[in-house]
């Protein structure tokens, strides 16, 4: 049986098969993209480096080969793609990448094919997350080594249609392309038979589905299928071989901002690597830094290391005694912000609270103290906040963070602005920090839950809801959002 054959029964199978896999975070596979755009000015670097053998890039005929006889072109191949993302938006990135290649190649009397090394691509995109789990993906891809087995055309223009709903505790991706290729290769060194009709690049279409499970907090498993029709368009005794091919791997976590992957790979369609070997490596950075127990990252820290924070206060809990359809309507009535989780497999109405905020400390005319500053850029932070100003919110409990890194409450607040603005890895980020610095604080847990959960990751939104439960078994809000959850 053919390599292609084989491959539609495994994509049939897992297709079939994917759904009793045990809702996690939207996340891209190896060569599969997912829905999730990054945050508001977060930024991503990612490379990896594969090895693959024995893909069957075409057939040439004994009428058009070099030495008269049948060649099957075999090709091993080196990639090392550098791509750096952006998020403009919390549903719309830009980014681009640099992709380098060697191949080795198969000769045929006094020619070569696929012989040679070079820059495989230059390529620009963008990517929308325009509907729930609906994206979409624009790209021009250019100056590729013309001789290279997976090089870019002259100017190639693709569109991706990308689904990713949520299924058991992981994600599905789903990914339809075509990419629209110009201009002719040259894979056939020392072959002048091949004529230039015979070169041309051909439109091509892609798809792929795979399923990314989150094991732990540190460890995501994936596992996809990808294909894609052939590059080259071939005619007059050359024919080409369409890519299929399976990966499994994982990613592991070192920290929240770099990680590791690696992935197995076996070639399904003749046309891709019969093996395939990837590593690579993840880094994220961006304007949010996360508190260490060494303190904050910023030298500005200058208050005594015993000075009292300035008077904050958290917002007032929703009794436990309310059921929480009440609860989100009375907090609604009062002018509450939190808003209720999307309809799918959502906690059943979950409660929300009033805005939080900071008392006002009373203002010094021209202080100049360390805690007369903190107590200025806090009341400052509250009085932005109350009039909806998020943004300088933000940037007044920053100072103050500066210069009072250990106090969980303004980790807290300054959360909460960010989940104002629903930017809300930022405020996962910070929340995180409250419950750092104060572990059994029942609030902190709370909305680090709900962060989690506007994020797609159901995993750590039950977690921290159970951890909650630990802290006060009678909270009716993580009950029943746990309970939707199909937890306990």
């Amino acid at each position: 049986m053919k390599k292609g054959n084989v491959g539609w029964l495994v994509l049939a199978g897992f297709i079939l098969l994917a759904p009793v896999a045990s809702e996690a975070k939207m996340m891209d596979g190896f060569y599969i993209e997912g829905t999730s755009t990054l945050n508001r000015d977060a930024w991503n670097l990612k490379s990896y480096l594969e090895f693959g053998s024995g893909a069957e890039a075409m057939t040439v005929g004994s009428g058009v080969s070099a030495g008269g006889s049948s060649v099957t072109a075999k090709v091993d191949s080196i990639r090392l793609p550098i791509e750096i993302r952006y998020g403009l938006s919390d549903q719309l990135e830009v980014g681009g990448d640099l992709a380098f290649e060697t191949d080795d190649g198969t000769p045929d009397g006094s020619a070569n094919y696929f012989d040679g090394s070079g820059l495989q691509r230059f390529r620009l995109y963008g990517k929308w997350n325009f509907w729930n789990d609906v994206a979409g993906m624009a790209e021009l891809s250019f100056l590729g080594d013309k001789s290279l087995y997976y090089s870019s055309g002259s100017l190639d223009f693709g569109l991706k249609f990308i689904y990713g709903p949520q299924l058991g505790q992981g994600n599905l991706n789903l990914n339809l392309g075509v990419l629209f290729k110009n201009g002719t290769a040259d894979f056939a060194t020392g072959n002048p038979k091949i004529t230039n009709s015979m070169r041309n690049y051909a439109t091509v279409f892609s798809y792929g589905i795979g399923y990314v499970y989150p094991y732990s907090d540190r460890f995501t498993g994936v596992f996809e299928v990808a294909g894609s029709s052939s590059s080259f368009s071939g005619g007059s005794g050359i024919d080409f071989n369409d890519l299929l091919g399976f990966t499994m791997g994982g990613r592991y976590a070192l920290t929240d901002r770099f990680g590791f992957e690696g992935g197995l790979g076996i070639g399904l369609g003749d046309g891709s690597p019969g093996f395939l070997l990837k590593v690579g490596m993840d880094i994220m950075w961006g304007t949010v830094e996360e508190y260490t127990s060494s303190g904050s990252s910023s030298s500005m820290r200058t208050e005594p290391s015993r000075s009292e924070p300035a008077q904050t206060t958290r917002p007032a809990r929703t009794s436990t005694t309310e059921t929480p359809a009440q609860a989100a309507k009375k907090s609604a009535d009062a002018g509450g912000y939190y808003e209720p989780p999307p309809s799918r497999s959502a906690p059943t109405a979950p409660a929300t609270t009033s805005a939080p905020a900071v008392a006002p400390a009373q203002a010094e005319p021209s202080g100049q103290s360390a805690e007369e500053m903190l107590g200025q850029y806090v009341t400052d932070a509250s009085a932005a906040f109350q009039r909806g100003d998020y943004v300088s919110a933000v940037a007044n409990y920053q100072s103050a963070i500066r210069l009072k890194s250990d106090d969980p409450v303004l980790h807290y607040n300054i959360a909460t602005a960010y989940f104002q603005q629903k930017q809300y890895s930022d405020a996962k980020t910070y929340y995180k920090n409250a419950v750092t610095l104060n572990p059994s604080d029942v609030d902190s847990h709370l909305y680090l839950g709900y962060t989690y959960y506007y994020l797609q990751d159901q995993t750590g939104a039950a977690r921290e809801w159970k951890k909650v439960l630990d802290l006060d078994p009678s909270n009716t809000l993580a009950k029943d959002n746990l309970q939707s959850l199909g937890g306990e």
